[in-house]
């Protein structure tokens, strides 16, 4: 069935925001070296017509790029999930009338990859040489993926949101989602919820009264929902959040962790109110952490500062934070 675990598809997904947000690049350790896999998924074959054989290719290819996007550790990987992407892309909006359908009234395994492929369909009409371009359709799929976050099926509402999430624009409504992300007993719907936030929070998103939600998100038992939180926070420019922040960088993960780092360092380069309260904590916390969160410290002390006092020099890095306002 298409992503039993849903969670595994943020994993990427997270730690490339970590990097995005970052004021400099993580460092070698942030994140463990990618295991090396050969799926046996091709989408070559563009053969299908029907639509039984388009959620078949769909599912198959979902899942291929799913494992190709987690493990890519070559170029010729990432390539490769990058062709299946388009491959996606295309066929999602060829058939974007089927796949609304399905998410509508469809069995749940066709909920299930409907609601993840619609994700990545487009609002365009495809190239002329397309087969069948009358089903090409200028639609688009927020709608009925927003209704889709009240499926009874579980594994539905959480591809809805990873749809959404793709899909994330200004003024998409937020408040279903932030209801999962502050309610849901389900850690996959918590995880899902806070990705699509962020996302929504990259495009602009205000994301009005979701502060106090995503401040106790900074404390959720799943790893991936804190660092998620950590980076809405951060975009969100949130004071509040800025002692819980420091918490987290003691956090016994190292994605919450680093989520931390990352969201410190960039309130503190976009805020120069923020810029003193959110240094201190991350100079604070140096002699508290583990070494690949001391590491990334230093990364983003010396990018903020335009400056190295060596990765010893703790007291300077001290007397530097002090001196902000």
């Amino acid at each position: 069935m298409l992503f039993q675990h849903p969670p595994s598809a943020l994993r990427p997904s997270i730690l490339l925001i970590l990097g995005c947000l970052a004021c400099s690049g993580p460092a070698k350790n942030d994140k463990p070296e990618p295991k090396m896999t050969q799926p046996v998924v091709s989408t070559s074959d563009t053969s299908a017509t029907d639509v039984n054989g388009v959620f078949l290719h769909l599912d198959l290819a979902l899942k291929a790029w799913n494992q190709y996007f987690l493990t890519a550790a070559v170029p010729a990987e990432a390539h490769r999930a990058e062709k299946l992407e388009e491959d996606i892309r295309f066929n999602a909006t060829r058939y974007q009338v089927d796949l609304i359908e399905a998410l509508e009234s469809g069995p749940p395994f066709r909920r299930q990859i409907a609601a993840l492929a619609l994700g990545f369909s487009e609002v365009r009409s495809l190239p002329s040489d397309a087969r069948d371009p009358g089903r090409a359709h200028r639609v688009s799929p927020v709608v009925p993926l927003l209704a889709a976050l009240n499926d009874p099926v579980p594994e539905v509402v959480s591809n809805a949101l990873l749809g959404l999430g793709l899909q994330a624009y200004r003024d998409m409504p937020t408040a279903r989602i932030v209801d999962l992300l502050a309610t849901s007993p389900q850690s996959t719907l918590r995880i899902n919820a806070s990705w699509a936030l962020k996302k929504l929070a990259d495009a602009g998103a205000p994301l009005e009264g979701v502060g106090p939600v995503v401040q106790r998100a900074l404390a959720d038992e799943e790893p991936a929902v804190r660092a998620q939180a950590a980076l809405i926070v951060a975009r969100l420019e949130d004071a509040e959040a800025i002692p819980a922040l420091s918490l987290l960088l003691r956090d016994e993960k190292n994605l919450p962790a680093a989520a931390a780092v990352r969201a410190l360092s960039f309130m503190a380069s976009r805020n120069d109110d923020l810029k003193g309260t959110c240094v201190r904590a991350l100079t604070a916390a140096m002699g508290e952490v583990r070494p690949e969160i001391r590491a990334a410290i230093m990364s983003n002390l010396t990018n903020l500062s335009g400056r190295n006092y060596g990765e010893r020099a703790d007291e300077e890095w001290k007397r530097w934070a002090e001196s902000l306002r």
